[in-house]
């Protein structure tokens, strides 16, 4: 196993206790100070499993679990498929340690439709990679949202959002996005020695 390199934030760990946590945007909100304005990161590295391999095993579930949802809250479960192929495995993992069971459950049946068109899907992304940086790369990414039909795994991850009985704009029912989210965050509040260091 390779030396883990410090990829740690330089914060104290008063200033790791004070970063404020926005209710609806709980991982982002972390993200943005611990990953995001870390120099010691790049982004295009955290799909990288030789990268992953150098970086403590809690800021790897962070990065790969923050990825996921950023591109779920971006596009979709597809979305995530697409972008990131490489941390789909790193992903599971990290949901199973993380305790979502119920997420993870969702997440395996995902991952088996993937599976299970995959060499449909890999005909679709071989095309987008032949078309790109073209307009039309974006026709086979489009397609592969039909071939996967996993509305069903982005209908459970999200709030369900509609009008009350006096016509305000409320959450009807709350996605698994929520607790997860809020699972991440204590997780990493709770080994700040893994994140930063100062």
């Amino acid at each position: 196993m390779p030396p883990v390199d410090d990829y740690r934030m330089a914060m104290t760990r008063a200033t790791f206790d004070a970063i404020p946590i926005d209710p609806m945007n709980a991982i982002g909100s972390l993200w943005d100070r611990v990953i995001d304005a870390n120099p010691r990161l790049m982004t295009e590295d955290f799909g990288d499993a030789n990268f992953l391999a150098k970086v403590t095993p809690s800021l790897r579930l962070f990065l790969v679990l923050g990825v996921f949802d950023g591109q779920v809250s971006n596009g979709g479960i597809v979305q995530f498929f697409w972008n990131c192929p490489g941390t789909i495995f790193a992903v599971r993992g990290a949901l199973a340690e993380l305790g979502e069971l119920e997420l993870l459950g969702l997440y395996d049946r995902a991952v088996t439709a993937l599976v299970g068109n995959g060499e449909s899907w890999e005909s679709l992304r071989t095309q987008g990679a032949e078309l790109a940086p073209n307009d039309a790369a974006w026709e086979p990414f489009q397609k592969s949202y039909d071939l996967l039909d996993l509305g069903w795994f982005d209908k459970a991850y999200f709030d369900t959002w509609g009008h009350n009985s006096v016509n305000e704009w409320v959450v009807l029912s709350e996605g698994l996005s929520r607790r997860f989210a809020q699972n991440l965050v204590s997780y990493v509040r709770t080994r700040p020695g893994d994140f930063i260091s100062g």
